[in-house]
């Protein structure tokens, strides 16, 4: 009887224990924050007394956030674009999100939600009762797209909640909802009302942060996710254009004890080990995008979280992660698997042991001075072009003789991109001074390829050597900087812009087209001087077989159009000088080798560690899950971004103009072109592979135009000059 009863107690303390043990396990599961800092800069968080931020910061990771949208860089459009997955918009100027039991001209927001899409609502949850309307201003694909995080939550029994504020007019302020919402434009629970009148500055209302935080320790328990606006800083930057920029600080100072004392209680709320908090903002601000301040800080800390700066497989950027980065990391944090369409990767962290803050603020000084720079030095050197080539055209019609005399002003224009790159070897950050370095070296090296081959040789091969070894020049560096992590590619001028968000890693289409173009010219141009040369012919393969593997690699240059303008022009020249004629089965086995070639490269990707693949292999592994429908999106985006930027972008007008060139030099002024077919067979091989490769790039990328205008400078500079240095000779015989 002993033993039955010892036995008997034992099972009701174990039961006991258990029945107790069920609230704590529920309490303890993993739980997403997410804290919308308003548009607080990098340099606000430096400067104003954000301790207990500070503090996460130093426990947590930090790093800035790219901002763009398929839109404006809006809150609304910010948000849409994270809790979509892909870059994406908000249909309307705001958001109309109310709680399900709020009044809104006079009727119950429930109701009319219902009226307007038919769809239930939850009692204590939140609707965008705008969803209907903007669905219909926005681009189908796009809109299939809201609602993804909402969804993967909803499919996996997580529920969502928002609390927020209202702004400083009156009106409804709740885009945090856009992220969280599902594709019915529902949130499960809310709470919006936590402003009071009260002046603080130049604000006459603010949030109460103690029913703030009371709100967050009551829903916490029955949510997975919450999104918190604390709303005042969003409030000051619509003031920012009206007060006096004193009365702004002292504010903002003011706001800053207030948020950083919430911010604490709100961490001290939470187990490192299980919660995941990310604190972000949706978008810059009104004046920070005036300013062209467009990254904004993301910290977070908690389950997962090393020590350190943050990064991604998106952006391959110390410090610098992407807005689609956020819905796979929060995922992730919540053990949540998923197939689905989304572009970004989860957040890494990386060991850092210097001043975060300090190293951040100067890589956003860095991003936003080529952000302010380049469409000044592109444009300029792009006017450069058109005025260069616009000259040899009207000295082709009339004194074809004088073409010779721009041997200088061509050798500088292919020049340019070279010293674009090697003016990145010292630190720069003042435009004048940027820009007469970069010039000085143009000249430096256009003069001292003029210099090295002046002996006047009558050589029509040795005149074009100058020309030859600018490209080779080129070439190299573009090469060696791709090997060695494109640490200058990343930071040119002509390279891509963080900032707009368009690449990050890899070769961006500009020095894309350089690279083929100076290649082809380079390789040929050395084929050409050394005739009948097998060595250098075999050499010569290597390397260009060197340069598209690059192109292609996930780990270099990741450009799939330019791989295969790279194959097609490189494979034409190849065989050209191989062979005496091309014929129809020549170039089908070139097409189907270059794609056979591209296919496999990005299986062999497809097959890595999801959070390494390129986007190659990603689209791999889009195709495998969803059928050719993401192909044919990628597709038809590619060709609206060409037919777009065929109409506004000046580089349609270089590539306009160098085609109008090439085709006037069939005719004029001695009939160039049938000359180089006949008496230089070698050199019009190579500016053939040019224009091959020129047409391959513009159809097979989505700023194609880009790339084929910078591919051609390379083969119409050179035969510009060529056109007067022949016409000279049978002149004058």
């Amino acid at each position: 009887m002993n033993k039955l009863r010892l036995t008997y107690n034992a099972i009701l303390i174990l039961a006991f224990t258990f029945i107790i043990m069920i609230p704590l396990t529920q309490a303890q599961a993993s739980q997403v924050v997410i804290i919308d800092l308003g548009g607080l800069t990098i340099e606000e968080l430096d400067y104003l007394p954000f301790n207990n931020l500070k503090k996460i910061i130093d426990s947590g990771g930090i790093g800035l956030m790219n901002t763009s949208t398929a839109g404006t860089r809006t809150r609304e459009n910010g948000y849409i674009t994270i809790g979509s997955g892909i870059t994406n918009h908000w249909g309307n100027p705001q958001a109309l999100v109310f709680s399900t039991q709020s009044i809104y001209h006079g009727e119950l927001v429930g109701q009319i939600y219902k009226r307007l899409t038919g769809y239930d609502t939850p009692d204590e949850g939140a609707v965008v009762i705008d969803l209907p309307n903007s669905l219909r201003k926005v681009d189908t694909n796009k809109g299939k797209y809201w609602g993804t995080l909402g969804n993967i939550l909803l499919d996996n029994n997580h529920k969502t909640a928002v609390i927020g504020t209202s702004n400083y007019f009156g009106n409804v302020h709740q885009e945090i909802s856009l992220m969280l919402m599902n594709s019915n434009g529902v949130v499960s629970r809310s709470y919006f009302e936590t402003t009071e009148d009260i002046q603080i500055g130049c604000l006459n209302m603010a949030t109460n942060y103690d029913k703030l935080l009371e709100q967050f320790n009551y829903l916490r328990n029955e949510v997975s996710i919450i999104g918190i606006d604390m709303g005042d800083w969003h409030r000051i930057s619509l003031l920012e254009e009206y007060a006096f920029p004193n009365v702004i600080y002292k504010t903002k100072e003011q706001i800053a004890y207030k948020q950083d004392e919430f911010i604490g209680n709100v961490v001290a709320a939470l187990n490192p080990e299980e919660d995941f908090l990310i604190l972000l903002s949706p978008s810059p601000t009104k004046q920070q995008n005036k300013n062209r301040n467009l990254l904004v800080p993301v910290i977070v800390w908690g389950k997962g979280v090393q020590t350190g700066l943050l990064t991604s497989p998106s952006t391959r950027r110390d410090g610098l992660i992407t807005n689609l980065d956020i819905l796979p990391s929060i995922l992730k944090s919540l053990n949540i698997t998923y197939n689905s369409h989304l572009s970004g990767r989860p957040i890494i962290y990386l060991d850092f042991t210097g001043d975060k803050l300090k190293h951040l603020l100067h890589l956003n000084e860095s991003l936003r001075f080529t952000y302010d720079l380049r469409p000044t030095i592109v444009k300029s050197y792009i006017v450069l072009q058109i005025i260069t080539i616009s000259t040899a055209l009207a000295l082709i019609f009339y004194i074809p003789f004088y073409l010779v005399n721009l041997r200088t002003a061509l050798l500088f224009l292919l020049s340019v991109p070279l010293a674009l790159i090697l003016v990145e070897l010292i630190t720069i950050t003042n435009v004048y001074a940027y820009t007469l370095l970069a010039v000085l070296i143009a000249l430096a090296i256009s003069s001292i390829s003029l210099y090295a081959f002046n002996n006047h040789s009558d050589s029509i091969e040795y005149k074009m050597l100058p020309f030859v070894v600018v490209c080779l020049g080129t070439s190299m560096f573009i090469i060696l900087d791709l090997y060695f992590g494109s640490k200058l590619l990343k930071s040119s001028i002509l390279g891509y812009d963080a900032l707009a968000g368009a690449r990050y890693y890899g070769i961006g289409n500009e020095y894309m087209g350089v690279l083929v173009g100076s290649s082809i010219i380079a390789v040929n141009g050395a084929i050409g001087y050394f005739k009948n040369n097998r060595y250098l012919l075999v050499g010569c393969i290597v390397y260009l077989t060197v340069v598209t593997a690059l192109l292609i690699s996930p780990n270099y240059g990741t450009n799939f159009g330019g791989s295969i303008a790279a194959s097609f022009a490189f494979g034409y020249l190849i065989l050209s000088t191989s062979s005496q004629k091309i014929r129809m089965k020549h170039l089908t086995c070139l097409l189907s080798f270059a794609a056979a070639f591209i296919m496999v490269i990005a299986f062999i990707d497809s097959l890595r560690d999801p959070a390494i693949q390129s986007h190659l292999g990603r689209t791999v592994n889009l195709a495998k899950l969803e059928g050719l429908e993401p192909i044919i999106e990628i597709a038809t985006r590619k060709l609206q971004m060409n037919l777009k930027l065929l109409r506004y972008t000046i580089w349609s007008r270089v590539f306009i103009l160098t085609l109008l060139a090439l085709v006037i030099a069939c005719f004029k002024p001695i009939y160039i072109i049938q000359l180089l077919r006949k008496d230089y067979p070698q050199i019009f091989r190579g500016f053939f592979a040019v224009v091959l490769g020129s047409v391959a790039a513009l159809l097979t990328n989505d700023s194609g135009i880009v790339a084929a205008a910078t591919m051609l400078i390379y083969a119409v500079g050179p035969m510009l000059y060529l056109a007067g240095l022949l016409y000279l000779k049978y002149k004058t015989n």
